[in-house]
């Protein structure tokens, strides 16, 4: 993290402030919507290990499933 406020600009609870040149999250703001991970340049920000976790858990079953693909007009 290079502390750029990205995050903080996109939150929309307000969940994260700049203290003392380290980003920290309000866990109590936050609602998990992960504009902040997505806004990050870095890659700095990352889900809370149980959240990702259950994430990767929840898409395990899709991993190696592959479509076709299809073009649309």
């Amino acid at each position: 993290c290079t502390a750029c406020g990205a995050c903080a600009k996109i939150c929309p609870t307000d969940a994260i402030s700049n203290e003392d040149g380290k980003m920290a999250t309000d866990a109590a703001k936050c609602i998990l919507c992960m504009a902040c991970i997505h806004a990050c340049p870095k890659q700095a920000r990352i889900l809370p290990p149980p959240l990702q976790q259950k994430t990767d858990n929840m898409l395990a079953a899709f991993k190696d499933v592959r479509n076709k693909n299809e073009v649309f007009f």
